[in-house]
């Protein structure tokens, strides 16, 4: 069985007939200069969708984890740091700091700079769903198949210009493995290992910038083994898995020094969570993937969203497999469109059964989903358009029409961090303009105000977060407002409200400004004590029946250069990370 069509023979009649038909029927992957006008229609739609959402300041405002990609990439420049994974986290590479360390170099420290790594990234993402659909399917899947994802749902639209750490490149370099192995039974001798070659490289790094592209491994393996003759498996897999420790080597050298600690970030939940999350997933987090509600929103962009989105989809995926596929080529084709399915199934099952199942409503483990989407609307509408053209257009509208209503009507508010129940601030140009003016460098605060306050200060404000999920991100960072004589302790809500009670019944003297939404406290009598304080300090019953602070020692982890304070699995999951 094959997936790709072998190379033609027999004559150029044969090869004409073949040519037209395959043109006619959208599986020919051909079409020379009218290809790539409308190819680069497609990649210039996706770039106007994604300057529109930054210029309406969807995704804009950065968070604290993008903040530490942009930390990182400002460390690489400027002090020659080369850090191996994300800052605390072993299991995501680096890659989006070096990117973004590049365009720093040419545009200066910026959030411009970094959302601009990131619209480079997203486009090269939609590119290969491109790629993809035309490798497994057919030059018209490949075209409808990139315009789902430069017109996609809110989710992957507005994510996408997030810096987190490698979900982009984890569907980017998935889609390009996938297609990859199918083309392997096209190239004979050498070229064959050169390809494997490149595959294994690619599959290595991407593992490395993020282990959920494992997800995509075992469909590319059986599309790899039933795309290649069986007297070539043998070497082409040795290859294969030599480009992989080549290309994987940041990866594989830092286990060998860790034990392999990257491989222990997924911790398994009992069969009960698991089906409630399964039911969670379903339910909370299929309508932010599909686009009819926005990322963190409780509902519908527009009532009956979820339905009206949920069937044209599932129409979409009935279509992809309905008929009874022809020739020996057409079953290869549908066999590789069912494991793209299987890898989004598996990616299901196995976010529902670890502990970052409990992110229904940003369900970013989910994304590897989006190539079987992309896939099934590639082809529905692909073979619509050689039938009943109207019939193409309609659907097609109606789909991506929902999935401008869900952008338009995501609220970019709900894209803010939450402390004590609070959103921070969208600006904090007059947090830092007061903190400036009362000469303060150093800074306890929430995670989602920390290292962004460092980022756009540009680390003028060295901050070390202080709330009920800390991780410590950068040892160096926190020793040194550990060590400042004169910090601020930045709160909001009941967080403020609580805290300046517990000083109050410490008997501690205290200066305090407030900064809506903030409350700076500083001039804070009894540092050593307040600095080990817990922390959210809500308004809870013991706290007003005066019950005294708990306190607990912060030890932060020995320094290290490529990674920072380990976090438990509870605290990567409240911080979405």
């Amino acid at each position: 069985m094959t997936v790709r069509e072998p190379p033609e023979g027999g004559g150029a009649r044969r090869d004409a007939e073949r040519a037209s038909h395959s043109s006619k029927s959208g599986g020919g992957r051909g079409g020379g200069r009218s290809d790539q006008i409308l190819v680069g229609g497609v990649l210039l739609l996706a770039a106007v969708v994604r300057m529109a959402l930054l210029a309406t300041d969807h995704g804009v405002t950065l968070d604290s984890d993008e903040a530490v990609i942009g930390l990182m990439a400002r460390h690489i420049l400027e002090r020659g740091a080369r850090p191996v994974f994300f800052y605390g986290q072993e299991y995501m590479g680096s890659f989006e700091a070096y990117a973004a360390a590049v365009a720093f170099a040419v545009m200066g420290s910026s959030t411009l700079a970094l959302k601009t790594t990131m619209l480079v990234l997203d486009l090269l993402m939609v590119g290969s769903f491109v790629v993809v659909g035309r490798q497994l399917v057919g030059r018209q899947t490949g075209l409808f198949a990139g315009l789902y994802a430069a017109v996609p749902p809110a989710f992957l639209a507005i994510y996408g210009l997030k810096a987190r750490g490698g979900y982009v490149e984890t569907v980017t370099v998935g889609n390009l493995l996938l297609a990859g192995a199918s083309r392997l039974g096209s190239v004979d001798g050498r070229r064959r290992h050169v390809a494997a070659l490149g595959l294994g490289i690619l599959a290595g790094f991407g593992f490395w910038t993020h282990t959920l592209v494992a997800i995509y491994f075992p469909a590319v393996a059986v599309i790899w083994l039933i795309s290649t003759p069986r007297r070539s498996w043998r070497s082409t897999i040795a290859v294969a898995l030599a480009g992989a420790a080549l290309g994987g080597a940041p990866f594989l050298w830092r286990n060998l020094e860790t034990g392999f600690q990257s491989l222990g970030n997924v911790h398994w939940v009992a069969t009960g969570t698991a089906l409630a999350q399964l039911y969670g997933l379903i339910r909370d987090a299929l309508p932010v993937m599909i686009g009819a509600r926005g990322i963190w929103a409780f509902e519908d962009a527009e009532p009956g969203m979820t339905a009206l989105l949920a069937v044209l989809n599932l129409l979409a995926v009935i279509g992809c497999f309905a008929g009874a596929p022809k020739g020996h080529e057409a079953r290869g084709r549908r066999t590789a469109v069912a494991l793209v399915w299987l890898t989004a199934l598996l990616a299901l099952a196995i976010d529902a059964a670890s502990t970052y199942g409990a992110e229904t409503r940003e369900p970013r483990y989910l994304f590897p989903a989006y190539t079987a989407l992309a896939l099934s609307f590639g082809v529905t509408v692909g073979r619509a358009w050689t039938t009943k053209r109207s019939w193409a257009v309609v659907a097609a509208a109606a789909l991506l029409a929902g999935h401008v209503t869900g952008i338009v009507r995501q609220d970019p508010a709900l894209m803010l961090g939450i402390s004590a129940g609070q959103r921070v601030a969208r600006s904090n140009d007059r947090l830092l303009a007061v903190l400036d003016k009362l000469q303060i460098r150093s800074v306890y605060t929430d995670y989602w105000v920390s290292y962004r306050l460092a980022f756009e200060s540009g680390e003028r404000i060295r901050a070390r977060p202080y709330g009920h999920v800390v991780v410590d991100r950068i040892p160096e960072m926190s020793a040194d407002v550990d060590r400042d004589p004169n910090p601020a302790f930045v709160l909001l809500g009941d967080a403020a409200s609580g805290f300046r009670a517990a000083l109050a019944r410490a008997g501690l003297s205290f200066k305090e400004r407030d900064v809506p939404p903030y409350r700076v406290f500083y001039r804070v009598e009894g540092l050593e004590k307040v600095r080990r304080w817990t922390y959210p300090f809500e308004r809870s019953a013991r706290a007003r029946a005066g019950d005294a602070i708990a306190s607990v020692t912060f030890v932060p982890p020995k320094p290290n250069e490529f990674d920072s304070a380990k976090s438990t699995p509870t605290a990567r999951a409240a911080l979405g990370t």
